[in-house]
């Protein structure tokens, strides 16, 4: 795969805003897929904001929004495809914990559940994401 993401990134105060925009190919007669996507954020504090997010590429549409207050998070995401199977509505919450007492280094320990569109299944999953910020 091959591509490109630029993004610019806008913020005035406690208003962000960002804009991206993405072309990937795949090696080897791929065909090209472009996207954009687009984001409001608000700090609330120095520890807490709140996010929309809306993303499409092709025929898929994306909204979320989801919120941060200190290490917790929560959100909900909207996605929606060109059939009716295609859509998917997913809720999670997710708690950062420091890493070994690492500065900057964080585990963070998530929980979703999602429900697709028709004739799919529900899904409840966990996942562990660890983040290094230098």
């Amino acid at each position: 795969v091959r591509g490109a993401r630029p993004a610019v990134t806008y913020t005035a105060g406690p208003l962000s805003l960002r804009a991206g925009f993405e072309s990937v190919k795949v090696v080897g007669g791929g065909d090209t897929e472009t996207g954009v996507g687009l984001s409001v954020g608000y700090a609330l504090n120095s520890n807490s904001n709140i996010n929309l997010n809306l993303a499409k590429k092709e025929d898929d549409k994306t909204i979320g929004v989801n919120a941060i207050f200190g290490p917790a998070g929560v959100g909900l995401i909207y996605g929606k495809g060109a059939t009716a199977a295609d859509k998917v509505t997913t809720v999670y919450v997710a708690y950062a914990l420091p890493l070994f007492g690492v500065k900057g280094a964080f585990i963070t320990p998530a929980l979703s559940y999602s429900k697709g569109g028709t004739g799919t299944d529900t899904q409840l999953a966990a996942r562990v994401r660890i983040n290094y910020a230098f």
